[in-house]
């Protein structure tokens, strides 16, 4: 029996003396110089007192879970590190979220601090972002700052300022614009026009009536917008004296357009007379009016100036005119463009507009614009005369499908002379057929006459 314990005692005395050997310090931990952690890392514990700085932890887990619980908690301690963080933030991104989380703090608890960033002369983006968010706030109490805004020198700062107090409607704005309007500093009367934009009450119809005759050009410009906006019927007589006598052409044209957005068709000879402007952005504003007033008056006038004409855009208007009304109005103006026009998109309406207005006078330049140089403008040519039914059209359009160089312009021709169902314009189409070599020509002039 004491051999056999001596045994088992030999035994566990030799397991012990090898381990031993094998970590000679003691009870060394056996992953140490393996590199595997054996222990797990525990999170830390979020607080009131670590919550904002773990928002910014490089665990992007742990990150959110802070970002939610300074969301849900709002703890008081954190209100100097977030403002003081919101100053200095670089990230775009950051910094919005930073912002995100300052605004779900009651306001009576933050306002200093909002106060204080509001007063701060930083960049646009900077700016515009806190306003908006201190906005959102839509008490009495931020009225004040709000409106200190308006003159900001960014316009980007002072719109987001206004957009904002148009929400808000408080009376203590308008005292602010009020005396901005009526300030001897030309630029502060421009950012009070700016204002009233967004702004505007009916207790500032007078001091918009006066900023229409203000010295400064900008001035009248956003006095104009403001009158668009709001369509202030009460003050078109100033709109229509800008539109027929302002000595600046920018004012002109924008109180012309002032009067079409008014939808105001009580001073069309102002328009008329603005036609021969020297300017061109005061001729295209009058015939912009002429055609959205469609004003049959007018025609002759118009036809003159398109004769005259220099500038494409306003021809391009002018030609949509006699097409709108279906008169050439002496057809000077159209006649001109016809047959000297170097821009071929103008002479190809020009001629579709013959077209469409139909006459004698038309067909003759429909029929001369036959010889084009250009293959749409003959085509276009050959598609107006589809509805006439003189001898003169019959054969300009009977040489065109004929002979043209243009396939393009040969089929144009020959719908033409179908559309005229005469008994000369089929027998010609029957002639020039028996007389064609090219394939899909035969196919449409035989189609034609089915």
């Amino acid at each position: 029996m004491f051999l056999k314990y001596s045994y088992k005692a030999a035994v566990l005395l030799y397991i012990l003396f090898i381990c031993i050997s094998l970590f000679p310090q003691g009870a060394v931990n056996p992953y140490e110089d393996s590199g595997i952690d054996s222990s797990v890392e525990q999170k830390p514990v979020i607080t009131d007192e670590n919550a904002f700085d773990l928002l910014f932890d490089k665990d992007m887990n742990l990150a959110q879970e802070a970002e939610t619980y300074l969301l849900l908690h709002t703890p008081e301690i954190q209100i100097p590190a977030i403002f003081q963080r919101i100053k200095t933030e670089k990230d775009r991104l950051v910094f919005e979220k930073i912002l995100d989380i300052a605004a779900r703090y009651p306001f009576e608890k933050s306002r200093k601090y909002w106060d204080d960033l509001m007063r701060i002369e930083a960049s646009e983006d900077f700016q515009i972002s806190v306003i908006q968010k201190y906005s959102s706030f839509g008490s009495r109490e931020i009225v004040y700052l709000l409106s200190e805004k308006i003159e900001s020198p960014y316009f980007s700062v002072r719109e987001a300022a206004c957009v904002e107090l148009e929400k808000l409607r408080n009376d203590r704005t308008f005292s602010k614009v009020f005396s901005m309007a009526l300030s001897d500093n030309p630029v502060k009367r421009l950012y009070a026009s700016q204002a009233l934009y967004y702004l505007y009450d009916k207790r500032f119809i007078s001091v918009i009536g006066d900023m229409m005759k203000d010295k400064n050009k900008s001035v009248r410009l956003y006095t104009l917008r403001i009158i668009r906006k709001h369509n202030l019927e009460d003050l078109s007589f100033l709109v229509k004296a800008a539109a027929q006598n302002d000595e600046n052409f920018e004012v002109k044209a924008a109180a012309m357009r002032t009067l079409v957005s008014m939808k105001n068709n009580s001073a069309l000879y102002i328009f008329t007379r603005n036609l021969s402007d020297e300017m061109p952005e005061v001729r295209y504003a009058a015939a912009d009016g002429i055609l959205f007033f469609r004003y049959k008056n007018a025609v002759f006038s118009v036809s003159k100036q398109l004769e005259a004409e220099t500038d494409d855009n306003i021809k391009n208007v002018l030609i949509d005119i006699h097409i709108k009304l279906k008169n050439g109005g002496g057809f000077s103006g159209l006649k001109k463009m016809v047959e000297s026009e170097t821009n071929a998109y103008l002479r190809i309406k020009a001629v579709y507009a013959a077209g469409v207005i139909g006459g004698s006078v038309s067909e003759n330049l429909l029929i001369s614009a036959l010889n084009d140089g250009d293959f749409r403008v003959r085509a276009e040519a050959a598609a107006g005369l589809s509805s006439s039914r003189s001898r003169q059209a019959l054969e300009g359009l009977l040489a065109a499908a004929g002979k043209d160089r243009s396939n393009y312009v040969r089929t144009a021709a020959v719908y033409a002379l179908q559309n005229m169902k005469n008994r000369d314009a089929v027998s010609g189409l029957e002639e020039i057929l028996k007389n064609e070599n090219d394939i899909l020509m035969k196919k449409i002039i035989s189609d034609s006459l089915k």
